[in-house]
């Protein structure tokens, strides 16, 4: 049975659980193939997975239409929202990162970037009547500061675990100034999520001793998996984590019948 949401309900991210969309390939260019996308788009769409991520889910368990990348302006529809996050974004600006020695991400586009996007999208689709627009949305930032920490531990960084915890609070402060942004600019529905346990990701175990160096492969069956190529969640991953977000965090934002769980749609 399908359910269709009676509400405008606009959808903005940021970086959005490591959502990475097709804005990273009209960046940069189309910087990655196939296996990535294989699962369930069969081909590669800027999406650091074998298949869908939590946005998308999120998506279709309110049948909506995917959230379309900003920078894809081909004709494509921002009705539903737009999606700004690019891969590897990082919550600090680039400054901070040649400061503490760990790497100048060479096409980053870091949160407040990215928070230029959306106030230039906010003025150029809702100009004066923004902040009602935006108290009709859901607006997704984060989750960030993954990056950072992995350029800080098993990047060019290398740097030690006391040192990589001083940049925690700022990194926080970071992310907590954006928040400020997007509340001033009339938002009310802000889900803020946190980074994931990177340390468990292969990725990590691999760049230290006494670990299997071919934990960083893709695997071949990612159904059967939580990490998919050493850093990215897999599908099946990203589903079970959306059984979460979907069916306990979405409905307590009390907007466009989210309350009501009949309006979920089986994804």
């Amino acid at each position: 049975m399908s359910h269709q949401i009676t509400f405008p309900v606009r959808r903005f991210s940021h970086r959005c659980w490591k959502r990475d969309p097709h804005t990273w390939c009209r960046h940069i260019g189309p910087g990655m193939g196939l296996p990535y996308g294989e699962t369930f788009f069969h081909k590669p769409t800027g999406r650091f997975t074998d298949g869908r991520i939590i946005a998308d889910y999120i998506a279709s368990a309110l049948n909506l239409p995917f959230v379309n990348a900003y920078l894809d302006k081909s004709g494509v529809s921002f009705s539903q929202g737009a999606n700004f996050a690019v891969a590897g974004a990082t919550a600090m600006n680039n400054s901070f990162l040649v400061e503490k020695g760990i790497g100048l991400i060479k096409y980053n586009v870091p949160l407040s970037s990215q928070l230029e996007w959306f106030k230039s999208h906010l003025q150029s689709t809702c100009g004066s009547k923004c902040a009602r627009t935006l108290r009709n949305s859901l607006v997704v930032l984060g989750e960030f500061g993954g990056v950072e920490y992995w350029n800080a531990f098993a990047g060019v960084g290398n740097k030690s675990e006391p040192e990589v915890r001083t940049y925690v609070p700022l990194i926080i402060d970071g992310i907590k100034s954006a928040i400020k942004d997007v509340i001033q600019l009339g938002s009310t529905r802000i889900l803020v999520p946190g980074v994931f346990p990177f340390g468990c990701l292969s990725g990590y175990l691999a760049r230290f001793p006494d670990t299997n160096l071919d934990a960083t492969t893709v695997c071949p069956n990612p159904s059967q998996y939580v990490n998919w190529d050493g850093l990215h969640l897999t599908y099946e991953a990203y589903h079970r984590i959306s059984d979460v977000v979907i069916n306990n965090m979405l409905p307590k934002f009390g907007c466009c019948g989210l309350g009501n769980s009949s309006v979920l749609s089986s994804y």
